[in-house]
């Protein structure tokens, strides 16, 4: 094609539609008959492990299937069945981004809690780093809700006020089974 011919805004509209780029800069420089198109490339926030193998998810829960080198330390969300799938999506093609969320909530503020693990019963769940105890999260957001109740939950088991295993946080109160 002749360089006077291309629309930067035409190709950078293609390219960007390729689901590893997430943003792209191109530049024509018709007099030097030069086309130059900078790619910034999708970085993953999550490694997401169903039977169907180990996929990235971006921002908006779409799961991509890797693609070289799998960035060091992302969150790990186990979900073999792929419960977690955006209602509406086909398995595993993207997780429902509250789900995903919730679970950056978690690896924010409880950073040993990883890896999770979703189960379509009591959506996220996963052990306390260095305690016997297994934390039952749920899938919505009231991250500072099921803090307060998942302290309420330790400090009752720390206590022997209570005896079990898990830690329920998904309602207004604590529950220990």
């Amino acid at each position: 094609w002749n360089v006077f011919w291309i629309d930067a805004a035409a190709v950078r509209d293609r390219v960007v539609s390729h689901p590893y780029v997430a943003d792209a800069t191109v530049r024509v420089a018709p007099f030097a008959a030069k086309v130059t198109v900078d790619i910034v490339p999708e970085r993953p926030v999550a490694l997401w492990v169903t039977d169907a193998g180990r996929r990235w998810l971006l921002d908006d829960g779409t799961a991509l299937e890797p693609r070289g080198e799998t960035p060091p330390g992302l969150l790990e969300i186990i979900d073999l069945p792929a419960s977690a799938t955006m209602p509406g999506a086909a398995p595993g093609t993207a997780m429902d981004p509250a789900v995903l969320a919730s679970a950056q909530g978690v690896a924010n503020r409880l950073p040993g809690a990883a890896p999770l693990r979703y189960n379509q019963q009591v959506g996220l769940n996963f052990r306390l780093p260095d305690k016997a105890f297994w934390v039952y999260w749920g899938d919505g957001g009231d991250v500072e809700q099921k803090l307060e109740n998942l302290a309420v939950g330790e400090q009752l088991l720390a206590d022997g006020r209570l005896e079990g295993e898990v830690i329920d946080v998904r309602y207004d109160r604590p529950y220990v089974k």
